[in-house]
This record gives structure tokens, sequence and C-alpha cells, in this order.
């Protein structure tokens, strides 16, 4: 995949009421995508460290790109987000839907 969000990313993201947000590295890109079903409200110092504790426990059977990757798609399970990537140069791909 190349860029994904971190915990801290979610959190502020959910926290500032973000629509739209974009993260990227080089031509590689993430975005999240706020649904009508995203809750207004939550905790964000414990989704940072939840976050973080995926992270860890993936890393047992995953490389950390592949771990982070499921954390990304494991909070936007859990919170109702749309979550595409890709690359700037081409069509981004869906890899999680509410």
């Amino acid at each position: 995949m190349g860029v994904s969000f971190s915990g801290e990313d979610f959190a502020s993201a959910l926290a500032q009421g973000e629509d739209l947000s974009i993260v990227h590295c080089g031509d590689k890109i993430a975005a999240l995508v706020r649904t009508q079903m995203t809750p207004k409200f939550f905790d964000d110092e414990t989704l940072d460290d939840e976050a973080k504790q995926m992270v860890r426990t993936n890393r047992r059977a995953l490389t950390f790109s592949d771990a982070v990757l499921q954390m990304n798609i494991s909070l936007c399970k859990r919170y109702q987000l749309g979550f595409y990537s890709g690359s700037l140069s081409g069509q981004l791909r869906l890899e999680f839907k509410p």
C-alpha cells in the first residue's frame, strides 16, 4: 500500500470533524472518509492507544506495513469510515466500505 494513517491521525480527523482526511508520501496516498454512521463522540486518547496495541499484536504475524494497514481497516470498521488508497497518478482503490 505504501502509506497509512497513525492512531493519532485517526483521533485528529475524528476530533476535528473532518469529512475527508488525506495522508501521502511521495506518490502514495490514503484517504479516510467520514460517513453518516461515523460516531460524533469518542475517546481520542483511547483510540490512539488501541491503534498502537493493534499494530503491536499484528506485528507478530505481519510486516510493519501490513500490520498498520490492518489497524487502519480495523479502525475504519469500528468508526464506520471509508478508507481508500492508491497513488496520486492513478485511481484510488476502496480498501474498506462501511
